[in-house]
């Protein structure tokens, strides 16, 4: 057999080889829609599951937790029918740019948010990053989908800290 020819499930035909095998990557426009629409998947689910362990944590706190449709979500908690905190996160981002936003408090209009991130690619993944608007929770650089989800809980759950 010609070496070229030769592949690795040969076993012994090839000795150490180089860690050094990423390549740049090329991500397409459906790409990231997909990515965006995974990654609010993933809050919703995250939102949700935290709702429902804070409320078996403390036992006065009662949160609510709504998925609207395929691009909105609400959530809210309250101490003794007493709202804490409250928000919605949604697809889409200023001018129907491809990103997820969130909003704090009760008053929520399509125009506005507390904080947006977008679809950014890296040489070999796709990440969120933040417009910056969050930085005091310490995340104003590229995010995987978990980090992201934290971060907005993160806003979210920190009205209820005070």
């Amino acid at each position: 057999m010609r070496a070229d020819l030769q592949t690795a499930s040969q076993p012994g035909l090839f000795g150490p080889r180089s860690g050094n095998l990423r390549l740049k990557e090329e991500f397409s426009d459906q790409d990231r829609d997909a990515f965006v629409r995974n990654t609010f998947d993933l809050v919703c689910n995250y939102f949700e599951k935290s709702i429902h362990d804070i409320g078996k944590q403390h036992s006065n706190v009662q949160g609510s937790f709504e998925r609207i449709d395929s691009r909105r979500m609400h959530a809210v908690l309250c101490r003794h029918g007493k709202t804490l905190t409250e928000c919605s996160v949604r697809l889409g981002g200023l001018f129907n740019s491809n990103g997820i936003v969130i909003s704090l408090g009760r008053q929520h209009s399509d125009t506005s948010f507390n904080e947006m991130l977008s679809v950014e690619a890296s040489p070999h993944a796709l990440h969120m990053r933040s417009m910056g608007m969050a930085t005091r929770f310490g995340r104003a650089d590229l995010l995987t989908q978990d980090e992201y989800a934290e971060l907005l809980w993160s806003m979210f759950v920190e009205r209820a800290q005070r």
